[in-house]
């Protein structure tokens, strides 16, 4: 690098090339964070189904044991899938961060690279600034926030990307484990006392 802050246009093309593989390292990542979280979910959400079917159809039929067996695990799967669904939902908000960070450096260095190599620019200016300030609106999709409230995942008429959907997914299943949950707890009181 030279003496006064400036980067050769070679040091800034080396600079995007190594920033826009962690660019691709973190969007792996949070595809498969997103895929693995939603597959245990489901899982969950399926064991339980059956678990919480089983009692439902069988609670006069089965001896006590069982009912007592059933109920613990039902109510144990419940408390998993919203522990997994809380962790899913964490996890894929903060790998979003990471994601837009890392886009964001993509810009930013692009933006200089436009702007005669001129470095300074990638630490003065916000962001947003960069992208309205840059003829090409590079990477324009950055406005966006990284991680939109519940009650913008759950407004009907918001538009989503594909990580706004699975964190919609997981929020609606760990609801879905916590009513059944309470379900299996309110028959297992009913049916023992």
């Amino acid at each position: 690098m030279d003496n006064d802050n400036n980067m050769t246009r070679d040091q800034l093309i080396n600079l995007l090339e190594i920033n826009e593989k962690r660019v691709n390292h973190v969007h792996e990542a949070l595809w498969e964070e997103e895929k693995h979280y939603t597959w245990i979910s489901y899982i969950l959400a399926g064991g339980l189904i059956s678990v919480f079917l089983l009692i439902v159809q069988n609670i006069d039929k089965i001896n006590t044991f069982l009912a007592i067996i059933s109920f613990i695990v039902a109510i144990l799967l419940g408390l998993l899938g919203i522990t997994v669904c809380y962790i899913g939902y964490k996890a894929i908000r903060k790998e979003g961060e990471y994601y837009k960070k890392a886009k964001s450096i993509s810009a930013r260095i692009l933006f200089a690279l436009y702007s005669g190599g001129n470095n300074q620019i990638i630490n003065i200016y916000p962001l947003d600034e960069i992208v309205n300030v840059s003829s090409n609106e590079v990477h324009s999709e950055l406005r966006y926030i990284a991680n939109k409230s519940i009650y913008d995942l759950l407004d009907p008429h918001a538009e989503r990307g594909v990580r706004d959907w699975f964190q919609v997914t997981l929020v609606i299943l760990g609801v879905l484990f916590a009513i059944s949950m309470f379900i299996s707890l309110i028959l297992f009181i009913g049916h023992f006392c």
